[in-house]
């Protein structure tokens, strides 16, 4: 495992760090090494990066439920600033992640609601590729997918097909318009027969899988 992980201060906490206490706590655990600022567009827009954090977790909810989990998950950590705080940091072990996660949670006072840290790599790199990609926030700033039957239902079948196939699902990329999505057919291509898609700011990233950015629609229709 490596040293690297994630720290997510939700907007609910981001007054309290006014005076940079909450830096403080965190830097006594961890090395820092960036600190970036996400302004989020909504209400919405928070349920929609908090489905995304959580979306393997059985209490997010469902279809059936209106995704109940997520919708009380949001409540607690909305404020009407919508600023959520990612530091990018390593550490020397998983068990000062945890101690400085507590620390953060209790001065913070409304514990899990407060502070979100990743745990593994695996983690680490679907959360660094969620938050530190424009065009991945601009999904969540502008779209709930999740909420799109017909997309969910389309995803679904596509990321199971995937892994039925044993094809890494990086080397795939969705090419549909999910900005302007209306129940369209979900189109897809291997990376490799575009390559230029591999090109920073071609793709963005949706549950870990790439979709092209509208700069890439652009490339791809010249």
């Amino acid at each position: 495992m490596s040293n690297s992980f994630i720290g997510l201060l939700w907007p609910s906490a981001f007054n309290l760090n006014k005076s940079c206490s909450i830096d403080a706590i965190i830097s006594k655990y961890v090395s820092v090494r960036s600190k970036q600022i996400i302004k989020l567009s909504s209400f919405r827009a928070l349920k929609n990066f908090i489905y995304q954090i959580y979306y393997a977790e059985s209490w997010v909810g469902n279809f059936e439920n209106h995704f109940c989990g997520v919708n009380g998950k949001t409540g607690y950590c909305y404020d009407e600033q919508l600023s959520l705080t990612v530091y990018i940091m390593t550490a020397d072990s998983i068990e000062a992640i945890n101690q400085m996660k507590k620390e953060v949670r209790t001065y913070c006072g409304i514990e899990k609601h407060s502070f979100h840290t990743t745990d593994t790599d695996v983690e680490f790199q679907y959360a660094y590729n969620l938050c530190m990609n424009d065009f991945s926030i601009s999904i969540i700033n502008s779209t709930s997918l999740y909420m799109d039957k017909s997309f969910y239902s389309q995803f679904y079948d596509y990321y199971t097909n995937i892994l039925h196939n044993q094809i890494n699902v990086e080397d795939m990329i969705i090419i549909n318009n999910v900005l302007e999505w209306n129940n369209q057919v979900l189109r897809y291509c291997s990376i490799s027969d575009l390559p230029i898609l591999n090109n920073e700011g071609a793709f963005g990233w949706y549950l870990g899988v790439k979709i092209i950015s509208p700069y890439g629609l652009k490339v791809i229709g010249e």
